[in-house]
């Protein structure tokens, strides 16, 4: 079964690549007279936020329902 264990692995992997493109665009733009941007490393970045916002908003949705699932086991004990 997967878990938000593993969904933190996958945020931290996509996390570091990223930080890893990110910087790696800052390098080429400090190293050239152009500072304009390569539009598909930033289709790649943009691509990659959004994986990202959409596995940070999953694993908040996993909390909630594990706290949610607490709170109902914890209410049918009390009416026992």
């Amino acid at each position: 079964m997967f878990q938000i264990v593993d969904l933190n692995i996958i945020i931290s992997e996509i996390s570091l690549v990223y930080s890893s493109k990110v910087k790696e665009i800052v390098k080429q733009t400090e190293n050239s007279d152009n500072t304009s941007f390569n539009r598909q490393q930033l289709k790649e970045l943009e691509h990659l936020k959004k994986q990202l916002n959409l596995l940070f908003s999953i694993r908040d949705n996993c909390y909630q329902v594990f706290k949610d699932l607490e709170l109902l086991r914890d209410s049918y004990s009390l009416l026992k």
